[in-house]
């Protein structure tokens, strides 16, 4: 029975984190409610840069949680690195190349390309740095994907690190 009602507590606080809708500390073996921080609050270690205001301006995101938790991004401008192409009815950003590869559209989110690529010269599928706003509710041509990231500011291809510039060490100190 003792250990009943240590776990009672213990299950009610992992119900109210996987919810979102509060917190929990665990100080002496007993649980702990307390209320959530508000969504901004949460958010804000996912902060890539601030307007004048001081509110975050654009979130450094993952396609994961994108895909996973639509609801706080949802109007949000985003900054996401994944794996874009460009097709008839298929513009997409995947998690993955091997999304892509796979047809595995719900690990993608449909993208609104930017107006100076309206009608874009065949470009190679790749991995991309992509910034825009997220829309959870549009699911792209026919429904296939996750979300969607309209009104795109930035488009560019993310190298890999090979193909990046690679700081010179410093000599060693003299002795």
């Amino acid at each position: 029975m003792r250990l009943r009602a240590v776990l009672r507590p213990l299950a009610a606080c992992a119900a109210a984190v996987l919810s979102a809708t509060g917190a929990c500390s665990c100080t002496d073996g007993r649980a702990q409610e307390h209320a959530a921080p508000p969504a901004d609050a949460r958010l804000d270690h996912r902060c890539g840069q601030r307007g004048a205001s001081g509110a975050c301006a654009l979130y450094d995101v993952s396609m994961i949680e994108l895909i996973a938790r639509p609801e706080r991004f949802d109007g949000r401008a985003v900054r996401v690195i994944g794996f874009v192409n460009l097709e008839f009815e298929g513009n997409a950003i995947y998690n993955s190349e091997e999304d892509w590869r796979r047809s595995i559209s719900r690990n993608g989110l449909w993208i609104t390309p930017p107006d100076s690529m309206a009608r874009p010269r065949r470009m190679p599928p790749q991995y991309m740095l992509v910034e825009g706003t997220f829309n959870a509710a549009h699911t792209g041509h026919m429904g296939m994907w996750s979300g969607a990231i309209e009104q795109v500011t930035r488009f560019e291809p993310w190298r890999l690190r090979g193909d990046r510039p690679i700081p010179e060490e410093a000599p060693p100190p003299p002795r």
